[in-house]
């Protein structure tokens, strides 16, 4: 029982607060627990918004290339049409070297030093806490959309987000909680 909230809950339950999710039996006082509401707004731009959609294309459509030196590069798949041509719009607005293939299923090579960077921003291929409690409303929003776009599908107004990594799913669920969304999951 806190001021604005009293709930009993299982120990594994598992709350959004500033640090993440967290499990109700690894709750510290110190905590603040964010309940649904209107969406939480970010300050100011940190990202630029080509950087917050390509985040969402490698999360949902990249593959991370490594060597015994660390990440060698990353790669971005995605048949032609509107959606490549998105991500390569993302690309080019960044400034990013890459290669892209000519078959049907293009696949956009990011060089070693970009795809060092955007690893370093979207560890093990997911996203952060800081990466998404930094990002403004719209943003929060812009990543939702490319994320169901490379990885889900709509249906009249409902939206949904398939993912077989449970981090991946937590980190979705982060991200639509802080931009307003209810959401739940099906395993």
């Amino acid at each position: 029982t806190v001021r604005g909230m009293d709930a009993l809950i299982t120990p594994n339950h598992k709350l959004v607060t500033a640090r993440g999710l967290v499990k109700a039996e690894h709750l510290l006082e110190s905590d603040r627990v964010i309940l649904m509401g209107n969406a939480v707004d970010g300050s100011e731009q940190t990202y630029q918004d080509s950087l917050v959609e390509l985040a969402g294309w490698i999360i949902t459509e990249g593959c991370y290339e490594s060597n015994e030196n660390g990440i060698k590069r990353i790669v971005v798949y995605q048949n032609r049409g509107s959606k490549a041509d998105r991500i390569r719009d993302c690309l080019i607005s960044l400034g990013y070297r890459f290669s892209e293939s000519k078959s049907k299923n293009i696949a956009f090579a990011i060089c070693r030093e970009d795809s060092r960077d955007l690893a370093r921003l979207l560890p093990n291929k997911n996203l952060t806490m800081d990466f998404i409690l930094s990002l403004t409303a719209e943003q929060r929003e812009l990543l939702i959309n490319t994320m169901i776009d490379g990885d889900g599908w709509r249906v009249g107004k409902n939206r949904r987000y398939v993912q077989k990594s449970k981090e991946g799913v937590d980190m979705f669920q982060v991200l639509c909680t802080l931009a307003g969304i209810k959401t739940n999951t099906h395993h």
